[in-house]
């Protein structure tokens, strides 16, 4: 019997000082012979909680990844054919990831055009908060970074002693830490992302309700 294999493209990255790589992307489709009505919606139902969710997890890895996003979401508009390129490949290997960076070799990715490319194209997509957009990722885009041992979930300078400091709190599941008046405090994520989960649990209760 003749196996079908799915098509694969393969998206390029770069890091520094690294040989430029490949992510390959297999293009995978199944069929819904033999699904009921309800069956598809449950698959839809959790398909759209799972895109929902996923910026949440870039949101813990680094809070950054939503400029970036946004920030790239913008230039795409006013970028050329070759720009507009360079910024798909960044966007797809940040999402496949969930962040800015790879774990193997953990480092984060470089985006492929120049600052002075990327500034014009900041001023083309009418500047304004854009402007600090870009100043606030710069590094991403252009420096070699390596993966922050903390990710989103603390501080970057939170001390050893400051983490002893929180006792047992610090071992609360579910909880990011981040800086208030100086001091580093606490917060469930169940609060924290209230709000967007709120369409995710909502999406998760229809397709229970569906089975």
């Amino acid at each position: 019997m003749k196996t079908t294999l799915p098509p694969i493209s393969f998206v390029p990255y770069q890091q520094k000082d690294e040989p430029a790589r490949r992510a390959a992307i297999a293009h995978v489709e199944f069929s819904l012979d033999g699904f009921s009505d309800n069956d598809i919606q449950v698959l839809g139902h959790l398909s759209d909680a799972v895109d929902l969710i996923n910026p949440l997890y870039r949101d813990q890895f680094d809070p950054k990844s939503a400029v970036i996003e946004k920030l790239l979401g913008k230039l795409l508009e006013v970028a050329s054919a070759e720009q507009k390129e360079k910024i798909d490949n960044y966007l797809t290997i940040l999402r496949l990831q969930n962040s800015p960076y790879s774990l193997l070799p953990r480092k984060n990715h470089l985006l492929g055009l120049t600052n002075d490319e990327v500034s014009n194209l900041v001023k083309k997509a009418g500047g304004g908060s854009l402007e600090t957009d870009l100043a606030s990722v710069a590094h991403y885009f252009f420096e070699g970074l390596a993966l922050p041992d903390k990710a989103g979930l603390y501080p970057d300078d939170m001390t050893e002693e400051e983490w002893k400091a929180l006792g047992d709190e610090a071992n609360v599941v579910n909880t990011t830490f981040h800086r208030a008046n100086g001091k580093v405090v606490g917060a469930l994520n169940e609060i924290k992302y209230r709000a967007s989960l709120a369409p995710v649990i909502e999406h998760l209760i229809k397709a229970r309700d569906l089975c």
